[in-house]
């Protein structure tokens, strides 16, 4: 008779991953999506569709199978493609992160499928919330996390992620994540357990910018985001970067442009025609030179 028992040993204590939340998002013509950081983590799967990816000023195609992983405080976005948009699930998750680099596309993983088919059970388990879906949901973040560190063990670390990010990024984050509020900076401040000195001080050093600047930036950013992309009016783009009063939003935008957002819209619009009319006579001039 044979055998053989194996112990864990109480020495491989590591850090759970930490689900924050789950989405699913399909493009369409009104998605406003802005360079923004966070906090934790994302784990991103592109369900259909194709678009970039911005990372850090990089820009790289993305498409459907493609499984993006997001450290705390790589400045982010994503834009679709017109014609083929983007559908995507995306995990929020503490306490995970890549070793060497703030930003990682995995491209055609072998363990693609199983990504995928874990991200939409995830996002099944907490729509429905039937009995015991907590803990399902905690198996299967669980069982996603090793996948990705055996997939590329060098490349993921289960780390507490709370000080991973110095107060100024932590602040940063906030922001990019709340501007759409009326947020003060007693707000920020008591977010990352600061005074409100102390705050300006090291947001000042790190970032380049007092952190009312940043958010006022922040905001007019997001705007001309929706002035160039929607026909929404500008009390309604005003409220929906916090901004109560459309004319105090009118008179930010103007002293950080040099122009007022309705000025900012038409300006934008005869650019886009310009750009029209001319890859339509580069490509007639070509047409011509074939003939």
């Amino acid at each position: 008779m044979s055998n053989s028992r194996l112990l864990l040993s109480g020495n491989n204590a590591i850090t759970p991953p930490e689900l924050l939340y789950v989405a699913h998002s399909i493009y369409e013509k009104d998605w406003t999506s802005v360079p923004h950081t966070h906090g934790f983590s994302e784990l991103m799967y592109i369900e259909d569709g194709e678009g970039l990816f911005l990372a850090n000023n990089k820009e790289t195609k993305i498409q459907k199978g493609d499984c993006i992983v997001i450290s705390p405080g790589c400045m982010h976005t994503e834009r679709s493609s017109t014609s083929k948009r983007l559908g995507y699930y995306v995990l929020g998750i503490a306490n995970l992160k890549l070793t060497e680099e703030e930003c990682e596309i995995i491209n055609s993983s072998r363990n693609s499928d199983r990504i995928y088919s874990i991200m939409r059970t995830i996002y099944k388990e907490m729509l429905i919330k039937d009995a015991g879906f907590d803990l399902m949901v905690e198996s299967l973040l669980l069982e996603l996390s090793v996948i990705l560190m055996r997939g590329k063990s060098s490349m993921f670390l289960l780390q507490k992620t709370d000080n991973i990010l110095n107060h100024s990024f932590k602040a940063r984050s906030f922001i990019d994540e709340h501007y759409g509020e009326e947020i003060t900076l007693e707000d920020i401040a008591d977010h990352v357990s600061l005074s409100k000195f102390h705050l300006s001080r090291e947001f000042k050093k790190d970032i380049g910018l007092s952190p009312m600047s940043y958010l006022a930036e922040r905001r007019i950013l997001e705007a001309k985001n929706l002035l160039v992309r929607t026909d929404y009016s500008i009390a309604d783009i005003a409220s929906s970067v916090g901004v109560s009063s459309s004319s105090y939003f009118s008179q930010s935008f103007r002293h950080l442009t040099g122009m007022t957002p309705q000025e900012f819209r038409s300006f934008s619009k005869i650019q886009e025609r310009a750009k029209q009319e001319s890859f339509i006579n580069e490509n007639l001039k070509d047409f011509r030179t074939t003939k």
